[in-house]
């Protein structure tokens, strides 16, 4: 829903600007592009006071970011573990050369 208001506004600046484009060019008369103006700023103009009484976070909304994080997390931890452990599995070897069994 908030999509489509956003799309909504948008086609209407875009018109203010080539009707106004047009109307400078001469290929748009003067008084049907104020007639269609007033109508289109109407309607943006209602779109842009919805947008403001919608939610802007939903408890949903934050729930799922949530998840999302720890998903994020968790996984950035598995990789910090799987490369310490190749870390280790690499220097072990270099380790045992260097001991020396006392005699």
């Amino acid at each position: 829903m908030r999509y489509g208001l956003l799309v909504i506004i948008s086609l209407g600046v875009l018109y203010f600007i080539f009707g106004f484009i047009l109307v400078k060019i001469g290929w748009l008369d003067a008084n049907t592009y104020n007639s269609f103006s007033t109508i289109v700023g109407g309607v943006a103009t209602l779109c842009g006071l919805f947008t403001f009484a919608l939610p802007k976070l939903t408890p949903k909304d934050i729930e799922k970011l949530e998840i999302d994080s720890f998903r994020r997390m968790s996984k950035v931890g598995e990789e910090l573990i799987s490369k310490n452990k190749e870390i280790d599995l690499k220097t072990t070897p270099k380790e045992i050369k260097t001991l020396r069994i006392p005699m």
